[in-house]
């Protein structure tokens, strides 16, 4: 009788065991999932910073060109400009062109700056991610340790029970004969 307590007491020690093997393998699944779901938004923010890279570049050479524009219509002193128009109009047309290209260079040097500051923010939320990752990385294995671990005390409890009940069958058969 004492022997068949042992053996209840065995199983249900299995039994526990059993469910915290279970409750770390659905932990270490949602981890996984967790996991993916954040390569994903790395890849999707990855390609945003991508594409503001490259808005980043047509506006510098967006603004190389309106430099040029503006350090060509710098060298014409007021006075040649004036002279060198055939109207009035012409001369005042050109001055209403330098003031455009000047807004021009304006807007395209806040656009840069506005691009740039959302580009680091983006950068910044991507390596929090990234750290993110690597922490639930880390607990995953932690995790899938401990399971190793409570696998391998589920089959010593077995072996010994298993043993146990051995020599407790070949007792009841000695005593039987």
């Amino acid at each position: 009788e004492a022997k068949r307590g042992e053996a209840a007491s065995f199983e249900r020690d299995i039994a526990i065991l059993n469910a915290e093997i279970k409750k770390a393998q659905l932990a270490i699944k949602a981890r996984t999932i967790a996991i993916e779901q954040l390569s994903e938004s790395i890849g999707s923010k990855s390609a945003y910073i991508e594409e503001l890279l490259v808005k980043i570049n047509r506006e510098k050479t967006s603004l190389a060109e309106l430099l040029r524009r503006v350090e060509e219509l710098d060298r014409v002193t007021l006075a040649e400009a004036f002279l060198t128009r055939e109207s009035i109009a012409g001369f005042f047309s050109d001055m209403d062109a330098f003031d455009a290209v000047q807004a021009a260079v304006h807007a395209s040097f806040y656009e840069i700056r506005e691009i740039k500051n959302i580009t680091e923010e983006e950068i910044d939320s991507l390596e929090a991610r990234k750290s993110q990752e690597i922490e639930l990385r880390s607990l995953q294995r932690l995790e899938a340790k401990r399971v190793q671990e409570k696998e391998a005390e589920k089959k010593q409890i077995l072996a010994i029970t298993k043993g146990v009940e051995a020599e407790y069958q070949k007792l009841l058969k000695a005593r039987e004969k």
